[in-house]
């Protein structure tokens, strides 16, 4: 049988299969896509040959009429891009030859596969269809890699470089969870650690969330055991005077140093002591040296109603300007009687009227149905104090309405807190109430027209506990003061109080106000005993121990503003005539006080007369009824309280 074949001579026109007989041959002759085909038993069409060359795959644009596509088998040497690469068509994609290098017999190659050594812009060894990404050598014994026709890594036989030449690319290392392990900003010339936005040289951030099992940042560890070892920093060439920072002993001491290798300016030891100008120090902090500082600060820590306060020791001078913002020694309460052993008019007060004093300094304030007995208890809460304000109900107030209040209150005299105007300043006290709950502390001017409201709360009914409220600021000079003898502010412990006179917390506000609508109602059950002790009003923000003033100080200082006394005066003379008397105070009074005569004794006198009295005293006389001894004694109060 003749052999039969179809022919054509238009580019990459194809014969289709369906028009041709199994095992007939078709040739193109065509010079761009010349080939020859035939169709197989499965009814496919097979290309035989020859193998295309050109930047284009074969039959990438079948002609009109021809058949599309691809035979399996079919090669391609593509010489796009500058590159020759040899393709086969698998059936679905073109695939690049994967195997050994063969020279032209067909051998195995031996020896050097040697490559151009190229540019950043055209390295000699290329990703195929980009051509400027690869491998290069840019000059003997060297190594590099280029991305878009830049060099990126150069290896050298002085080492390895990243960004040669000072291009602005920024150089990165991944972690398994953190994308900026390391991190060089080129254009800042820093280095990131755990960022990609270092602020300074170098730059350390935790790694991640959850850090290490210490939460480390960083960590320094020499292989050297036992002597110093750690961190120097120093100027460019200076090797006499540097900083350092370093370990000793296994873990024993961590020293400091500035100047030179000998100056050790602070140690902290394994057991937490801190040493300042020695290397074994023996306290928690030891100075050896003079110590400057403007504010001395000790923290006091209360737990389960046990305080705890640091301590400052010295074995050489303490030269400062004040203690807690406050004097030097004594004197930084500015509450009289703060630990209630002061009781001139008494012990027990049954039910007590509103606006009336108590133990000395201390008034009772109330508007309402209840009725209370206040009186002087030896309820305290440690060995501390022996004396204790009690409040105890005897007549409830279950509902309070909006005028009603109860408050335990001081009145400061207006000399001894103006310095606390805009100064922040601190109220301690022990307390125990039969509430858990919000309780209220007020500071009123005199003028009723400022008050600040802090809140506490009691944790435990009927247990003492320990609280401090701390005023920043300090007093304002808005509103109506009293900057001098008389009332300069008023301090409230509140027991109840109605919406009247509630407001809210922790700010100066325009009015006269008691308490919050937090505050508990400890009128409301004949079994509520309420106790405070211990009250301290001091400068600064911080609270420190209750400040102990010896009884016969602490009495002369309720006495400039209440006292109890004593006189006895008697005498010869003729009928109708005086006799009498000077009596001085045992303490000069805040302004001329009110007297109040009790147990009058008269022998021989008519009548009495006060004379006006001052702040010094009082001038006592009598006219005798008849011509000879005559004898006088009373007992008086004399009372300027606010």
């Amino acid at each position: 049988m003749a052999l039969q074949h179809l022919r054509a001579s238009v580019a990459n026109k194809r014969p289709a299969p369906s028009g041709m007989s199994d095992g007939q041959l078709a040739i193109n002759t065509n010079d761009e896509s010349p080939g020859l085909f035939f169709k197989n038993a499965g009814g496919t069409l097979v290309k035989i040959g020859p193998v295309h060359v050109g930047t284009t795959a074969p039959n990438a644009s079948p002609a009109v009429g021809g058949q599309a596509g691809n035979s399996k088998g079919e090669q391609w040497l593509d010489t796009s891009n500058s590159r020759y690469v040899f393709k086969i068509w698998d059936g679905t994609a073109w695939r690049t030859e994967d195997g050994e290098f063969v020279n032209a017999s067909g051998d195995t190659m031996t020896g050097v596969l040697a490559v151009t050594a190229g540019t950043a812009a055209l390295p000699g060894l290329a990703i195929a269809n980009d051509p400027n990404t690869g491998i290069y050598s840019p000059g003997a014994d060297q190594l590099a890699i280029s991305t878009n026709g830049t060099e990126r890594v150069e290896f050298g036989t002085s080492g390895v470089v990243f960004n040669d030449g000072g291009a602005n690319y920024d150089f990165r290392i991944e972690g398994d969870s953190e994308a900026n392990l390391f991190f060089v900003d080129a254009s800042t010339d820093r280095v990131g650690l755990g960022t990609n936005s270092p602020s300074s040289t170098l730059h350390v951030q935790q790694v991640n969330a959850n850090g290490t099992s210490s939460n480390e940042v960083a960590r320094f560890i020499s292989n050297t055991a036992g002597g110093l070892r750690g961190i120097s920093i120093s100027a460019p060439g200076d090797t006499t005077a540097y900083g350092k920072i370093a370990m000793e002993g296994t873990n024993t001491r961590l020293g400091f140093w500035t100047g030179t290798t000998s100056d050790e300016r602070l140690s902290i030891l394994g057991d937490g002591k801190v040493g300042i100008g020695t290397s074994s120090p023996t306290t928690p902090l030891q100075v050896v040296g003079t110590v400057t500082a403007t504010t001395f600060v000790g923290e006091t820590i209360t737990t389960s109603g046990t305080t705890t306060t640091a301590t400052l020791i010295a074995s050489g001078d303490i030269r400062a300007t004040s203690f807690n913002g406050g004097a030097l020694a004594g004197m930084r309460n500015r509450i009289i009687n703060g630990g209630m052993d002061i009781a001139q008019r008494g012990t027990s007060f049954a039910a007590i009227a509103g606006g009336t004093y108590s133990l000395d300094r201390w008034g009772w304030q109330q508007s309402g149905a209840m009725v209370c007995t206040v009186s002087q208890s030896t309820d305290v809460p440690n060995d501390t104090f022996q004396s204790s304000y009690k409040v105890d109900v005897t007549t409830v107030d279950s509902s309070i309405a909006a005028g009603d209040y109860a408050v335990v209150s001081q009145s400061i005299e207006g000399y001894n807190v103006r310095d606390l105007i805009g100064a922040t300043f601190t109220l301690s006290f022990w307390v125990k109430s039969p509430k858990t709950g919000t309780h209220c502390v007020t500071f009123r001017n005199s003028g009723l027209d400022r008050a600040f409201v802090k809140e506490y709360t009691i944790v435990t009914a009927n247990t003492w506990e320990y609280k401090t409220l701390t005023v920043t600021g300090g007093l304002i000079t808005a509103g109506t003061w009293n900057w001098t003898s008389g009332k300069g502010l008023d301090l409230f412990f509140a027991l109840a109080a109605g919406s009247t006179f509630q407001t809210t917390a922790d700010a100066w506000q325009t009015g006269d106000f008691i308490a919050t609508a937090n505050q508990v109602n400890v009128m409301d059950n004949t079994a509520n005993e309420f106790f405070i002790t211990g009250v301290q009003l001091e400068p600064g923000p911080i609270a420190t121990p209750f400040e102990r003033r010896i009884y016969g100080q602490e009495l002369a200082l309720c006495q400039r503003y209440y006292e109890t006394g004593n006189m006895k005066f008697w005498g010869y003379s003729n009928a109708a005539q005086n006799i009498g008397q000077q009596v001085a105070f045992s303490t000069k009074k805040r302004a001329a006080p009110s007297i109040v005569k009790s147990a009058e004794v008269f022998s021989n006198i008519s009548s009495i007369s006060v004379e006006s009295p001052n702040v010094n005293g009082i001038l006592v006389y009598g006219t005798l009824t008849a011509t000879g001894p005559a004898a006088y004694s009373m007992d008086f109060t004399a009372s300027a309280e606010l």
